[in-house]
Order: C-alpha cells, then structure tokens, then sequence
C-alpha cells in the first residue's frame, strides 16, 4: 500500500525569520527584471505592503465559503499597491491578475528559506518509503516555489494549496480529501505537524500523526 507523508510547510520546513528576510530582495528582484525601477525600490514598496497587509485584508475571509477567491483578492490588491508605491504605473487587470499569482512563487524560488533540520527529516522519511506532500494555506504556486529555492522540488510528490484544496482550516473535511485526492486510506498516511488541533482532525479520520 501506498504511503503519504502530509509535511507542514510553515512549521516543519520553512524558516519564518529567514522568509521575512530574504523575500523582499527576492520580490524585488523579480519586479526590477520585468518593470524596471530598482530593487530597493521594489523592495521598500513590498516592505510596506507588508506593514499594512492587514488592512489589505480585512474584509476578506480566506476561511470562508469564498476563501479562495478571496486569497485571490487579497494578493491582486497587495500587487497593485506595489506599483503605488514603487511610483510605477501599474498594467492592466488580466496582466496585474497573472502577477499577483505568481509573483509570491517567482520570488521564493530564488531564495532559500528551508529549515537547517527539514532536509534530514525529509531523508528519513524517504527512507523509510514514503511519498511526500507538502501543505499549507498558501496557493500551490507559492509553495512549489519555496520548494525550489530550497532545492526540496524532486523530494516532494506533489503539494496542497489553499486553491488546490480549496479549504483554508486543516479539519477533518480537509485530510478526507487529501486521502481522495492521492487515493490512498487515511490509514496509510502520515501527517507532520505540531499544532494538536491539526493533529486531532488529522486522527480523526483514521490517519496517523507525528
């Protein structure tokens, strides 16, 4: 029987603080290379998008029926503020659309932001045969390209975004489909996570947790 490993992105894998710092170099980067303006530019504009980011969204509800189209939203309004800022003038919707959904994996795949320990937790898993997953409430495009910058893309079987799952809360509805989606009994899966709750729901459906 095949067997799943569900690896937590954001507290298994990713670096938090190193994200937080490499990221707008990197955004930055990718925005000066199609646009022009320089990359401290970019940068600082992004830097203060991300001082306001709640405002941004705060009248969206990623955990909603519409979580999806509203993760959407909040990335097209976080984009076009860029350009505001950045004193560029920004270019038109389905362009600015595109962007605003892939810019976030552009950008991480040029830097690495992988935990110092993920990549022998990773081996050990492999080792002992299992095909991995990836998860979190980020769009999947976002999450390959964390996985590329961190060099993890060939370790890792596939990925599970918010727009992929199309749930923002790790319940038990959420590991139901995941086991559908890579048929496989929810006894023949492993889920990699910290957080209890997301381990309780995980458990709740026959899976097992570490």
């Amino acid at each position: 029987m095949t067997r799943i490993a569900c690896v937590a992105l954001h507290t298994v894998i990713l670096d938090v603080s190193r994200y937080r710092a490499l990221y707008p170099a990197a955004l930055g980067q990718v925005m000066a290379s199609v646009y022009g303006g320089t990359v401290m530019g970019w940068s600082a504009a992004f830097k203060q998008v991300r001082a306001d980011w709640d405002d941004y969204y705060a009248d969206l509800d990623l955990a909603g029926d519409d979580g999806v189209a509203d993760m959407w939203e909040g990335l097209f309004r976080t984009t076009r503020a860029l350009f505001r800022l950045a004193g560029h003038g920004e270019p038109g919707h389905d362009e600015l659309t595109a962007l605003a959904r892939s810019l976030p994996g552009r950008a991480c795949a040029r830097i690495d932001t992988v935990r110092d320990d993920a990549r022998a937790r990773i081996a050990a898993l492999k080792a002992q045969h299992y095909t991995l997953v990836v998860y979190a409430a980020l769009s999947a495009e976002h999450i390959r390209g964390l996985l590329i910058g961190g060099t993890l893309q060939r370790d890792i079987h596939d990925v599970i975004g918010l727009d992929t799952a199309e749930r923002f809360d790790f319940d038990a509805a959420y590991w139901q489909a995941a086991a559908l989606r890579f048929h496989v009994h929810p006894s023949g899966c492993l889920v990699i996570d910290p957080r209890a709750d997301v381990q309780s729901h995980a458990r709740a459906v026959g899976m097992n947790t570490l």
